[in-house]
């Protein structure tokens, strides 16, 4: 008996060791905190997926219009998007004195339209609409494998005739 009663007291001397500890100092907040930092990442991330997209910032005449479609069958109206559109009403004179192209054809100016972005050139040429998929530096592998191809193949055949 007089064991046990022993080691519960040593137990509770541990304890009570543990309790006499000085309380953990709270972590230093960062001087911007995690939120801060992540809300930063997600804005920039915005940023660069509009500038890829050609959306820049919206002129301050802008307004966004809903774009809808009533379904027939079912009598419902369904959200299809919206668009931002700016209208300038201009007296004769200084439509002439400021000329502007229709879309981004010449002169682009009044206002002064980004290149379009995320549209693809549809042509009859296959490797400009593989350019178009794939991008410039694949194209180029993919024309330099092809190349490598052809040489092999009339190497090949023709090799035959000169041996």
């Amino acid at each position: 008996a007089k064991g046990s009663t022993s080691s519960k007291k040593k137990k509770k001397t541990k304890k009570t060791k543990d309790d006499d500890d000085e309380p953990e100092a709270p972590p230093e907040p960062d001087p911007l905190g995690k939120q801060e930092m992540d809300d930063r990442d997600a804005q920039f991330f915005v940023a660069q997926l509009k500038n890829m997209c050609g959306v820049g910032p919206l002129d301050e005449t802008a307004q966004w219009l809903r774009l809808t479609y009533k379904d027939q069958k079912r009598h419902r109206v369904l959200a299809r998007g919206a668009i931002a559109i700016s209208v300038e009403i201009l007296p004769a004179e200084d439509a002439e004195n400021r000329p502007a192209g229709p879309g981004i054809s010449d002169p682009n100016t009044n206002p002064t339209l980004p290149p379009r972005t995320g549209r693809m050139a549809l042509t009859a040429d296959p490797f400009a609409i593989l350019s178009e998929l794939f991008g410039p530096r694949c194209m180029t592998i993919f024309c330099c494998a092809l190349c490598c191809a052809i040489f092999m193949v009339l190497w090949f055949y023709l090799g035959m005739y000169f041996a």
